[in-house]
C-alpha cells in the first residue's frame, strides 16, 4: 500500500509539473538525436563550436519551416471550413435520400457531431496549439538542448566518478544510450519517409492541404499502434468532401500500403527487436505517458518507457519490474547463465 501511494503522488506530481517536464524531455529528445551528427562532425575535425554552429543551425531551420508550414496551411484550412460544412450537408442530403429509399432511418444529427468538419478542425488544432505552446517555450528548449550537447563529451567521466561499479555501469549505459539512439534516429527517418510518401500521395490524388496532412502523419507515426490510424482520418474525411467517395478510398488504400511497408517491412529490417518492450506495455504506455504529460507524452511513450525499464533492471529490488516490460524473458532475467 506504501509504494502505491508513493507510485499515485509520483504520477499526481509530473502531471502537475507537465509544463516544466514537457519542455525539458523534448530537449532531451532533440539532444538525444542531434548527439551522434555532432560527435560524427567533431571526428571529421570540425571544432566543437563550428559543429555545435550546424548541428544547432539545423534544428532552428527546421523548427521554423515546419511551424511555417503548419501555420499557413492551417489557417488556410480553417478559411475553407465553410465550404467543407457546405459539402457535408450535401453528402448528407443524398445518403439520407438512399436510405429512404430502403426504409432506413439514421440520425444524422449524432452523424454529424462526430464527422463534422470542425470537428477534425477541433482535433488538429488542439495538437496545434500543443505545438505551439512548445514554441512559446522554444527558447528555455532551444537552451536546454545547447547545455545538454555540451555536456555530451563529459557526461561519461561524471558518471565514472558518480557510480560505485562504474565499468558494468558505464557499459549498461552505453548499451542503453546506443539503442535508444538507434530507435530515435530510425523513427525519425522512417516517419520522414511516411510523410514524404504521404505529400506525394495526396498531391498526386489532388486533396487539399497535403503539406498539413504530412506533417501530421509524421508526427503521428512517433505514437505507436494508432498514431499511423488517427493521421489518415483527416485526409480521408477531407477527400470525400473535396472530391467523391473513390479519392477517399484511394486515400485510405494509400495511407494503409505506405503504413504497412514503412511499419510492418522496412523498420522492423533496419531496427531490429531492440526495444525490448512488450507489445501490451507498448500499447499501455501510450496512454499512461498520454494521460500524464498530454500529446508530447505519447510522442515519447516508447522512450520513456525504455529509461523506466532500464532503471528497474539496475536494481534487484525492482527488476521484477524490468522483467513485466519486457517482450520476454531472458535467462540471465531468471538467474541463469546467459546474457541479454
Amino acid at each position: 500500500m506504501l509504494i502505491l501511494a508513493a507510485f499515485v503522488i509520483v504520477v499526481a506530481g509530473m502531471k502537475v509539473a507537465s509544463p516544466l517536464i514537457v519542455p525539458i524531455l523534448l530537449s532531451l529528445f532533440i539532444a538525444t538525436i542531434s548527439a551522434p551528427p555532432l560527435l560524427w562532425l567533431k571526428d571529421k575535425g570540425l571544432p566543437t563550436f563550428l559543429a555545435m554552429l550546424v548541428v544547432i543551425g539545423f534544428i532552428l531551420g527546421a523548427g521554423v519551416l515546419m511551424v511555417t508550414l503548419v501555420g499557413a496551411s492551417l489557417a488556410e484550412f480553417q478559411n475553407q471550413m465553410p465550404v467543407y460544412e457546405q459539402r457535408l450537408d450535401g453528402l448528407f442530403t443524398k445518403v439520407s435520400a438512399l436510405a429512404a429509399q430502403f426504409e432506413i432511418s439514421l440520425n444524422f444529427a449524432d452523424i454529424a457531431s462526430v464527422i463534422n468538419p470542425a470537428a477534425v478542425a477541433t482535433g488538429v488544432g488542439k495538437l496545434v496549439n500543443e505545438i505551439g505552446g512548445l514554441i512559446a517555450n522554444a527558447f528555455l528548449i532551444f537552451i536546454v538542448v545547447v547545455f545538454m550537447l555540451f555536456e555530451v563529451s563529459t557526461l561519461p567521466e561524471k558518471l565514472k566518478a558518480i557510480m560505485s561499479r562504474p565499468v558494468d555501469s558505464i557499459e549498461r549505459l552505453s548499451n542503453f544510450k546506443s539503442s535508444l539512439q538507434r530507435y530515435l534516429i530510425i523513427k525519425t527517418i522512417t516517419s520522414l519517409t511516411t510523410a514524404l510518401l504521404v505529400w506525394i500521395l495526396l498531391i498526386v490524388l489532388g486533396v487539399d492541404f497535403a503539406v498539413l496532412w504530412a506533417l501530421l502523419a509524421f508526427f503521428l507515426n512517433f505514437v505507436p499502434n494508432i498514431g499511423s490510424v488517427i493521421a489518415a482520418i483527416p485526409a480521408v474525411m477531407i477527400a470525400l468532401l473535396q472530391a467523391d467517395v473513390l479519392t477517399a478510398v484511394w486515400v485510405a488504400l494509400g495511407y494503409l500500403v505506405i503504413n504497412f511497408v514503412i511499419g510492418t517491412i522496412v523498420e522492423p529490417r533496419i531496427a531490429g527487436r531492440h526495444l525490448g518492450l512488450s507489445p501490451l506495455i507498448v500499447f499501455l504506455s501510450l496512454v499512461f505517458w498520454g494521460y500524464i504529460l498530454g500529446p508530447v507524452g505519447m510522442f515519447l511513450s516508447v522512450p520513456l518507457t525504455m529509461v523506466v525499464r532500464l532503471v528497474a533492471e539496475s536494481s534487484d529490488d525492482t527488476r521484477w519490474i524490468s522483467i513485466l516490460l519486457s517482450e520476454r524473458v531472458y535467462e540471465s532475467d531468471t538467474g541463469t547463465t546467459g546474457g541479454h
